[in-house]
């Protein structure tokens, strides 16, 4: 079912052409009013319909505009229900010819005809012109005064003709003076003429500068990598491949992650509260004193701790101070503020004969103090197992730089899933647990790995693009060429794998210019940036004209000048 598409007086050319871009439906009926747009001249609906025709879908106007559907027959588009129009229009105020009129542009409406009466040639009726007798005759009087000079005859004519010869020279002036008048202003006309019309029909000029779209391209291969292979075979997706086996060295410097606290242990006393009825001997080495997770240890065996004594009955009894043992000094497990602590608070005593009992307990009279904490760092093993992974992975590295610098082997690539990797031997400029920022390792190891040329599996890529790619589009010859390649399967002592390749590039879109010319002339800028921009290969469009009075692509000198560019966007 066709779509239609309701316009009125608002929508210009630009927004009907983005209205018929976005329709999904292949049918489409413009429906207009009268006074629309796109219904000045048959260029606008002749743009909408072959846009149409780029883009697969047929159009049709609908309106009750006379005018408007005559453009629509000029320009080739079909009206809904196959409205027919006549050839010919009269222009009200004139009366038609009966016979082969013929016909004139209508001034503001170059697209309509109207009929024109042959005109009727007007004759000017000619007057006869009465000669009248020279100058000389009419003077009154000549004869006698002829006759009063005696002998004068001959020189009287001569006297009185004078005055009027004098005209006569300065008529003959004047006539001189307004011919080279006229001959002044009709040079001044003609070179007027000249430079109108170099202004007009010489100098215009436009230069359109098309950008031809660009995208990217990727593809995926699996490309096998024998040594036995000659040359590159891109039907067969084979390459040459080389084994090789180098013995490197290498040394880096690599940040320490290690880190250790130091500083002071808090230190103090206790005295032991003994509720059992023996007396007891706790070790240093086998006694724990424990306080909200924390542990603290004796400095000394504590020896002789006799059964602590009550005095007092019921609710008044009380630790008898004189049956407690001497102080004995104790210390934090680690050093830390955290293991500071306030004074009368209870520990618990762990002993390996002992246990845990609830009779046995100890108390600091004082504050435990001096505990303080400092973060170093330090080189700890999983630095130094870091440090080696790394570097023996580089080790695929250091044989393509070698390859690289023999002139026989330039090119050749060795990748990390493709060798295998014997460290030979492996030393640090510092030990584990030694206090440092940084540190130096330094390995020797034994490298055997399967190599190929990088160029080759760029041209099985290559050849395998352009054997798809269409018509319409190519292979940018210096666009940016990304290959990630790893081996999927190895088998060194075969000396074969297949490679895993993604590869991307950038393919650009043909413009072909040859025949945009006649389509421009006497075009506005916007509306040469909607004729280009139908076309899916332009992505955008710059538009210059000269001189600087010029609105419009010229009509007729063929100054129409069209660049294309790759555009970069």
């Amino acid at each position: 079912m066709a779509k239609v598409l309701k316009l009125g007086t608002n929508e210009d050319i630009a927004e009907v052409i983005q209205m018929i871009k976005a329709s999904r439906e292949r049918e489409i009926v413009l429906d207009t009013e009268k006074g629309s747009p796109i219904l000045l001249n048959s260029a606008n609906l002749r743009l909408v319909r072959k846009t149409a025709e780029v883009l697969g879908k047929s159009v049709q106007l609908k309106t009750n505009d006379a005018t408007g559907k005559i453009l629509a027959v000029k320009a080739g588009m079909a009206l809904v229900g196959g409205e027919e129009i006549g050839e010919e229009i009269v222009v009200p105020g004139t009366r038609p010819v009966s016979q082969n009129p013929k016909t004139v542009r209508v001034g503001g409406l170059s697209d309509l005809r109207r009929t024109r009466r042959t005109p009727v040639r007007r004759t000017t009726p000619q007057i006869p012109v009465k000669k009248e007798a020279p100058i000389f005759t009419k003077v009154p009087g000549i004869e006698a005064f002829k006759k009063m000079i005696p002998g004068g005859q001959q020189s009287a004519p001569t006297t009185v003709a004078k005055p009027f010869a004098a005209k006569q020279q300065s008529e003959g002036r004047l006539k001189n003076f307004a011919g080279n008048y006229s001959k002044a202003i009709m040079l001044g006309v003609v070179a007027l003429v000249v430079i109108v019309f170099a202004l007009v029909v010489l100098l215009p000029q436009a230069e359109i500068i098309v950008y031809a779209r660009s995208e990217p391209i990727t593809r995926d291969l699996e490309i096998a990598v024998d040594r036995t292979a000659k040359s590159v075979d891109s039907g067969k997706l084979v390459i040459p491949g080389e084994i090789i086996t180098k013995e490197l060295s290498d040394t880096k410097t690599f940040q320490t992650s290690g880190v250790k606290q130091i500083g002071d242990k808090a230190a103090g006393t206790v005295r032991i509260y003994n509720f059992t009825k023996n007396t007891l001997t706790l070790k240093a080495s086998t006694t724990t004193l424990l306080i909200n997770g924390k542990k603290y240890y004796f400095t000394k065996d504590a020896t002789g701790i006799r059964p602590t004594a009550t005095i007092g009955q019921g609710e008044e009894q009380e630790v008898d101070q004189s049956s407690l043992t001497a102080a004995i000094p104790i210390v934090a497990e680690v050093a830390g503020e955290p293991y500071n602590l306030s004074a009368n608070q209870k520990f618990e005593i762990v002993n390996a004969a002992l246990g845990i009992s609830q009779n046995v307990y100890a108390i600091n009279e004082v504050p435990l103090t001096g505990g303080t904490t400092k973060t170093i760092n330090i080189l700890s093993q999983a630095d130094v197992d870091r440090a080696v992974t790394e570097m023996t992975d580089h080790l695929a590295t250091l044989a393509e730089e070698e390859l690289a610098q023999d002139p026989s082997s330039a090119g050749k690539k060795v990748l990390p899933t493709g060798s295998n990797k014997e460290i030979l031997a492996k030393t640090a400029n510092k030990n584990v647990g030694d206090e440092a920022k940084e540190f130096d390792m330094t390995i020797i190891g034994r490298l055997t790995g399967l190599a190929y040329n990088e160029d080759s599996v760029e041209s099985v890529m290559l050849d395998r693009i352009n054997a798809v790619l269409s018509e319409d589009r190519y292979l940018l010859e210096n666009g940016k060429r990304d290959i990630t390649a790893r081996f999927k399967t190895i088998d060194l002592p075969k000396g074969v794998g297949v490679l895993s390749v993604h590869f991307e590039t950038v393919v650009a879109y043909r413009v072909i210019t040859g025949d945009l010319s006649n389509a421009l002339e006497g075009k506005t800028a916007s509306e040469i940036k909607e004729i280009l921009l139908t076309k899916p290969e332009i992505d955008r469009v710059d538009v210059n004209f000269s001189p600087f009075f010029v609105n419009k692509a010229p009509r007729f000198n063929g100054k129409i000048y069209i660049k294309t560019q790759l555009s970069q966007g």
